[in-house]
């Protein structure tokens, strides 16, 4: 696997970044211009990450020195959590929307025992065994590990003109995956950063948490996945997996498989299944922690939308 890819015949790049999760690695994206150069998320603190952007740098011919700016789609772990790691050996600017920022720090810089009971109660009211419950905590935990150390943010608005090397981005909030998951718009040439908003061949997961989501998900990503029909896109450029084009078939995809999914959580709570249940009967009994805690909560957000 080419770990560093040029995007059609652009001065931009994908750089693959492994992750300790299924998805096995992130797309990061680059490019430069005489002042230096500029990232689209990072990766997650960890030793194989750092290796990977090592190595990426010393084949690209940079310096980090020279890194000027990080993009950050959204505060989850695989996009955030290099971060501070880069800002620190670089002085980057970080650039994020606020509400992705409160939820990084809710979820990793303040005291456990602020939120995670929370999580906790969560879990246990939708079904879940406590000893699973448990394992989801301690996985979740985990990840706080692998944010640190934190970055120093400046925070962006909706509709703004941003510099990526030569080229021009327009930001745009997507909320769903994420409480305000950023999306960046290259009109110029057609492109679309989607982070985890938009992926080729996998549906984002939609999840209802206790707190830092808002209180429709899905409703709030089918209005993103709306909205995206009216920009010009010729290429998409996600946050896993490959580049695709045909962005409007992949949007119809995705209501057509929530649509069918919105069905059989209907179904299956007439039926008086508690949300881990659902889950089960939907995506198998045999789950890792890491894919239960999002499962369930999945199952949850698909359950608001339908009394909504």
């Amino acid at each position: 696997m080419r770990m560093v890819e040029q995007i059609l015949e652009t001065e931009i790049y994908r750089v693959k970044i492994p992750v300790p999760f299924p998805l096995k690695y992130i797309n990061c994206y680059l490019t430069f211009d005489e002042k230096g150069w500029y990232v689209i998320d990072t990766g997650i603190n960890y030793p194989e990450a750092q290796a990977a952007w090592e190595k990426a740098v010393t084949d690209l011919g940079f310096k980090w020195e020279n890194l000027k700016t990080i993009y950050l789609t959204h505060y989850h772990p695989d996009h955030y959590g290099l971060a501070g790691y880069l800002q620190q050996k670089s002085r980057a600017r970080v650039y994020m929307a606020p509400q992705e920022f409160t939820a990084a720090r809710g979820f990793f810089v303040k005291d456990p025992q602020e939120i995670y009971p929370k999580f906790a109660e969560f879990y246990l009211q939708a079904g879940v065994p406590e000893e699973k419950s448990r394992e989801i905590l301690f996985h979740t935990t985990r990840n706080r590990e692998m944010t640190s150390p934190h970055p120093e943010v400046t925070f962006l608005a909706p509709g703004q003109k941003v510099p990526f090397g030569k080229y021009q981005l327009t930001t745009y909030f997507h909320p769903g995956h994420s409480p305000s998951h950023l999306t960046l718009h290259l009109e110029e040439l057609g492109l679309l950063f989607s982070g985890d908003h938009l992926l080729e061949k996998i549906s984002s997961n939609i999840s209802y948490w206790p707190m830092y989501t808002g209180q429709n998900p899905l409703q709030d990503y089918l209005k993103s996945l709306e909205a995206l029909k009216n920009l010009k896109v010729d290429l998409v450029l996600p946050g896993h997996g490959n580049p695709f084009s045909n962005m409007l078939g992949r949007i119809d995809e995705l209501f057509a498989h929530h649509e069918e999914r919105l069905k059989e959580i209907k179904q299956l709570t007439s039926e008086g299944l508690n949300p881990y249940e659902i889950t089960l009967k939907i995506f198998g009994e045999n789950l890792t922690p890491h894919e239960l805690r999002f499962a369930v909560s999945e199952v949850i957000a698909h359950q608001i939308y339908l009394k909504s």
